[in-house]
């Protein structure tokens, strides 16, 4: 028995995209959270600044470390409650990342934008958790 295949193919001119404007992002800003600015030709027309609720962060990471330094001296038990503490965390994160991932993303559609990332790099991260910052 023999088999026939057939693949469909179309092409289509595309025009290529050039921005007018740039929406610049800093993930490393102020250690825990997103600026963001659109450029225009010689102004900047917006700025951003999104971070989720600091605090509800800061007693989850002070629980965590407290625990961490018990499980250390006392055992297994301390271990479980450090790892539901981190994922809650997680859970506070993830949906902080979605919407402003969203909100960037419509930033740049309304402004015709490029969108250009500064991700943090091991050693700016080292420093700020090395440092006084936290």
């Amino acid at each position: 028995m023999a088999t026939f295949n057939l693949a469909l193919v179309f092409a289509r001119e595309i025009k290529p995209y050039w921005a007018e404007r740039l929406l610049v992002v800093d993930l490393n800003a102020l250690h825990n959270c997103v600026v963001s600015a659109v450029v225009g030709e010689h102004h900047i027309m917006t700025i951003g600044i999104d971070m989720p609720n600091l605090g509800k962060v800061g007693r989850i990471q002070k629980k965590i470390a407290h625990i961490k330094r018990l499980s250390a001296k006392r055992g297994y038990s301390y271990c479980n409650r450090s790892t539901e503490l981190k994922s809650r965390l997680w859970r506070l994160w993830r949906p902080f990342e979605e919407v402003t991932a969203r909100k960037l993303v419509r930033l740049a559609r309304q402004y015709k934008a490029a969108i250009v990332l500064h991700s943090p790099n091991d050693k700016s991260i080292r420093a700020l958790k090395e440092g006084a910052i936290v």
